[in-house]
């Protein structure tokens, strides 16, 4: 065997190893946390994300805050920290009221892309085959809870997580890579920390779920994030729930396969 073939082999033999531990994971779990864009859905599907930190742009005072004010940048929470870290620089306890309306405003039109978003792929049958196992289900995100709770109403899924449903407080020093929100997941479910899995698509998710001590499940179509996610030292990353539920709807069917 030519050492081409046996690094090819040695691949595809830890592939095989981390899909087991993984399909593990969630057969044996007591609990598992979502983040929402992404994971959930794609929240932005109809609206544009660049588009909304334009318009949160505009709130801005232009002599106060030049740089952002012309370059908010392409990402609406990136834009609420930076203009928190802003504040905090500039001393200006007098606008720190503007952090405040920046996420009231973010949080009204993320409740209005609720309508038009596009339900993740194999979502629906995943937490089908979890709650079947008797899995608490929470959603821990940085999009507002408002908006989490519409887009769950509207999809007939609230019943369904029935763990802690967060998202971000005013505070965006709390948001994610900060553990705030999965610290606050664990508290209020009652669920020891070492029972939780977090399915996250972000470098964010990464950082908190490692700074909580909670085991991360990566989710990333895009080959880009996947390897992001890797680098980063993500254990786990899938490409899409398909890759998980047959597995899954396995251990469900069989007497034995499940622990609940």
């Amino acid at each position: 065997m030519t050492r081409s073939s046996t690094t090819e082999l040695d691949t595809a033999t830890g592939q095989v190893s981390r899909h087991l531990q993984l399909v593990e994971w969630l057969r044996s779990t007591r609990a598992v946390a979502f983040d929402f864009d992404g994971p959930v859905c794609r929240l932005f599907a109809g609206y544009s994300a660049p588009g909304i930190a334009a318009e949160l742009a505009d709130m801005l005072p232009r002599e106060e805050l030049p740089g952002l004010f012309k370059d908010p940048g392409p990402d609406p929470h990136a834009l609420l920290v930076a203009v928190d870290q802003a504040i905090d620089r500039l001393g200006s306890g007098d606008l720190q009221p503007l952090v405040v309306e920046l996420e009231e405003r973010l949080s009204k039109l993320e409740v209005e892309a609720t309508v038009s978003a596009a339900p993740t792929a194999g979502l629906p049958e995943l937490v089908g085959l979890l709650r079947a196992q008797g899995a608490v289900l929470a959603i821990a995100s940085n999009n507002s809870a408002a908006a989490v709770t519409a887009y769950l109403d509207r999809t007939g899924l609230t019943e369904c997580f029935f763990g802690p449903v967060l998202g971000r407080d005013r505070d965006p020093r709390r948001m994610k890579p900060s553990p705030f929100v999965l610290e606050r997941v664990v508290s209020e479910s009652g669920v020891a920390l070492e029972e939780w899995v977090f399915i996250g698509d972000s470098l964010a998710d990464l950082r908190a779920a490692r700074y909580a001590g909670m085991r991360f499940v990566g989710f990333a179509p895009r080959a880009s994030r996947r390897e992001e996610l890797l680098l980063e030292g993500a254990v786990q990353v899938i490409g899409g729930y398909a890759e998980l539920l047959s597995d899954l709807n396995d251990s469900v069917a069989s007497p034995m396969g499940s622990r609940w």
